[in-house]
């Protein structure tokens, strides 16, 4: 089964940088929609819920829906085939859904404050990278909850350059139904057959 290369990017000029206090992960729970787009002119739309100790990513492949839920207090990620009533647990591994911006070494440079995804967000110019090697290089625009809302750059891993634009809707700053991060009870998992 072939994951998206748009999705798998997310588990995945002198700038002035901030005081590191002020980056890192959303300081809000929020719920959003978030629509990517490559150079190609692929799109990947994907439902994203996040707390800082789970998050979850709606998404479909080959036309079926999948569930990915990152759980730090299990230690796992969990992705669900609905269609199928199974799951499979992995190790954890964290995911930078930001792609390294709020990370506190990433270089930035504000440009402006603006409109997007229906509220008020800071566009700041951005080179990070990721704990996996992913490098990001462009425009940035996060809200006042550290919540990225809009990206438009290049992102490079390995010797792969792609251009990528995504952008938030449905934005929803709240607290985030604990039942959406649980597995169904209904739910069988997948053995690995090759333990």
């Amino acid at each position: 089964m072939r994951v998206p290369a748009l999705l798998a990017l997310l588990f995945a000029a002198a700038a002035v940088p901030a005081a590191a206090e002020d980056w890192g992960p959303p300081t809000a729970d929020y719920g959003a929609l978030l629509t990517l787009t490559d150079g190609t002119g692929e799109t990947l739309a994907h439902r994203l819920y996040y707390t800082a100790k789970r998050q979850r990513l709606d998404y479909k492949v080959g036309g079926r829906d999948e569930i990915t839920i990152v759980d730090h207090e299990a230690g796992a990620v969990f992705v669900l085939y609905p269609s199928l009533k199974r799951y499979r647990k992995s190790p954890l591994v964290q995911p930078e859904f930001d792609l390294g911006v709020g990370r506190p070494e990433t270089k930035r440079e504000r440009l402006a404050e603006e409109l997007v995804a229906g509220g008020a967000a800071t566009k700041y110019r951005v080179e990070a990278r990721t704990a996996q090697g992913q490098e990001f290089k462009g425009l940035a625009w996060l809200t006042r909850e550290r919540i990225l809302v809009k990206l438009e750059g290049e992102v490079k891993q390995g010797r792969q350059t792609r251009r990528l634009a995504m952008t938030a809707s449905e934005l929803k700053v709240a607290p985030v139904d604990a039942a959406l991060f649980r597995i169904p009870p209904d739910f069988a998992p997948i053995e690995d057959k090759r333990k």
